[in-house]
């Protein structure tokens, strides 16, 4: 058979100078004729196509496409789709065809194919498949919030597993929203004002931290940044917001927020403790010329003269210091105290009995004191301290009009899951102080045992009375809390653990004259006034007295002769040696010579004197009573030695 009979299509220009491969086959296959493209393309000589099957062109694995391929042809006349056909070099190309069925004019069915090389859009396709998926597989496998927003709406148009996780919502749930509606009302402003300023084109991008809201509106913290990604469609440009949870980095930063503000106020009471416990030594040194000088001013003046007047308004403002003084050390924990097994209703009721006759008629002071209150370990004076300045507290509250005062005692035995914070389970004295005052609102209960902290108008308080009661409950190991509401008045409680000896002490002991002794006394102080207001008040008091204005003369004085007195006074604190070193010289020199030492900062005093016979003390300031007192005490244990 003639070849260019049997194949006039091998004329057509198309055939001959076509770019795309161009072939004939019939209907079993075999190839009958192909272009010079087909030939550069596949590598084959031409002369090699005819007689080939066609299906062999084809890589193995599609071979068995090629029946259902024929089949197509011959039943729709054209077919269309991808061939994967090897090379005479073995690559692999793929070809999409546009295939026909023809007839020849002997009858005879021909298929006329027509196929384009599209390997490399095929490439780039599959390339760009697989970098959506990896994309989407980065997107959903974040270990940030992704989301894509329509930056004209607002919508949520694609968010991430892990954005879901951070606001615990539903991804339904958020697709539904707006991105703007997940923000905190209070920090939703600040969001719109960046987005405008990135709409505008003041910034390409932004980055900042607000609250979003999570799961029934709780406050999420997160780390925003907010890029615009699309601008080739201006119908619907998108932006991309990656959020990072930081809520406990947040929580973190207010508790250490809150643990600063704790260490300043730790460090502002032990500015106050240092400075108490600086002036305290030279104020009660004062104190002690002031009180001293009074008792001995009465003494020489007759009874009924009119000067005991002025005399006792002196005293009386001496106390007033004295008390001052003792609040200032209480509250910064450097008084010593003196605790015993004491009964709180006794304590409460002395204080309550000072405080009635200061108190206007209009305020009644109920009191509501329960006999099987438990006994508490703790220092009388300091206790009656705390009731004086609670009870003083309601009182001014409730002001110039009528009104009453409250007072409650009775035994709590709080349990593990209800015991407040720094308290430990166990049996409790529980002390109420109720008053019908104007009551306090959230900002003032919050503040109200700092020190110096007052609702009063000037002159009318210094703000340390709640802050006293504070510091004395705290030592006593014990807690003070405030309720109150506005229009409702206050309540104060405060809990004192029971003692565990059920024995309480006597009361303090009355108020008696101090008594006359005798005996040769060494009083030292480096204070030229106290002692010689200090030798009066021995002299006063029956006992031959002599002073010293430093520990080295006071030393040299016993050393001359170890015999000449029968008790050592000395102040503790003085420039070069301390009275701590006088004792304890004195002890070396004789062992059995009682020493008292003498203060204004009591708990200073309180220090172990090492080696000495007696370890007496008496605080500053003191009159004569108190005097009289611890000599007798030194006498004693000389005559016990």
């Amino acid at each position: 058979m003639d070849e260019e009979a049997n194949n006039p299509e091998r004329s057509d220009r198309e055939f001959v100078d076509s770019y795309d491969l161009i072939c004939t086959h019939d209907d079993e296959g075999w190839l009958l004729s192909a272009n010079a493209a087909a030939e550069k393309a596949l590598g084959y000589p031409r002369g090699s196509w005819v007689g080939r099957r066609l299906q062999d062109l084809l890589v193995p694995e599609t071979r068995h496409l090629f029946s259902a391929y024929l089949a197509e042809i011959f039943a729709k006349g054209s077919a269309h789709g991808i061939m994967r056909m090897r090379a005479a070099n073995g690559d692999v190309r793929d070809w999409e065809y546009h295939n026909s069925e023809q007839r020849l004019a002997d009858g005879r069915r021909i298929v006329r194919g027509l196929a384009h090389d599209v390997t490399e859009q095929l490439k780039a396709v599959r390339e760009l498949r697989a970098s959506e998926q990896r994309f989407r597989a980065l997107f959903e496998q974040a270990a940030v919030g992704v989301a894509y927003i329509d930056s004209r709406s607002g919508q949520l148009l694609e968010v991430n597993r892990k954005c879901a996780d951070i606001l615990s919502r539903a991804h339904e749930d958020l697709l539904a929203r707006t991105f703007p509606s997940l923000f905190h009302p209070q920090d939703l402003s600040r969001y719109d004002e960046l987005m405008a300023q990135l709409a505008g084109g003041a910034v390409s991008d932004f980055a900042t931290e607000l609250r979003m809201l999570g799961k029934e509106g709780a406050d999420v913290w997160v780390a925003l940044s907010v890029s615009l990604v699309s601008r080739v469609d201006s119908r619907r440009p998108r932006h991309m917001a990656v959020i990072q949870d930081i809520s406990a980095r947040k929580h973190a930063e207010q508790q250490r927020a809150i643990l600063e503000a704790q260490l300043r106020q730790a460090q502002k009471m032990e500015a106050i403790g240092t400075l108490a416990g600086g002036i305290a030594h030279d104020f009660n040194n004062l104190l002690t010329t002031m009180v001293g000088n009074v008792e001995l001013a009465r003494l020489d003046v007759p009874q009924g003269h009119p000067v005991h007047v002025s005399l006792d308004a002196i005293a009386a403002a001496a106390r007033r210091a004295t008390e001052l003084v003792r609040q200032i050390l209480a509250f910064s924990r450097k008084q010593a105290s003196q605790r015993s097994v004491i009964a709180l209703g006794l304590v409460i009721a002395d204080s309550v009995r000072l405080l009635r006759a200061s108190l206007p008629a209009a305020i009644a002071i109920e009191l509501h004191l329960e006999d099987e209150a438990p006994l508490v370990l703790a220092d009388a004076t300091q206790i009656h301290q705390v009731v004086m300045n609670l009870c003083t507290n309601a009182w001014q509250a409730i002001g110039d009009k009528p009104g009453r005062i409250d007072i409650t005692l009775d035994g709590v035995e709080i349990g593990p899951g209800a015991a407040p914070e720094g308290v430990a389970p166990g049996r409790y004295a529980r002390l109420r102080v109720r008053d019908t005052g104007d009551g306090m609102d959230a900002q003032t209960l919050e503040r109200i045992f700092e020190p110096f902290f007052t609702t009063k108008a000037a002159g009318r308080g210094s703000g340390l009375g709640l802050s006293v009661a504070h510091g004395i409950v705290k030592d006593h190991g014990g807690t003070i809390a405030a309720l109150s509401r506005e229009g409702e008045g206050a309540t104060f409680e405060v809990l004192l653990p029971a003692a565990m000896d059920a024995t309480a002490t006597a009361g303090e002991a009355e108020q008696s004259l101090p008594l006359l002794g005798q005996g040769r006394v060494l009083y030292v102080d480096d204070e030229k006034a106290v002692a010689f207001a200090v030798l009066r008040m021995l002299e006063s008091l029956g006992y031959n007295a002599m002073v010293c204005h430093s520990g080295e003369d006071a030393i040299e004085c016993v050393r001359r002769n170890p015999q000449a007195f029968d008790v050592v006074m000395t102040d503790f604190s003085m420039p070069g040696l301390s009275g701590v070193d006088v004792a304890c010289e004195v002890a070396r020199i004789r062992p059995d010579l009682p020493v008292i030492l003498t203060s204004g900062y009591a708990a200073r005093a309180g220090e172990d004197i090492a080696g000495a016979s007696s370890r007496l003390r008496l605080d500053k300031p003191f009159d004569r009573r108190a005097l009289s007192e611890a000599l007798g005490r030194a006498l004693k244990l000389k005559s016990a030695g």
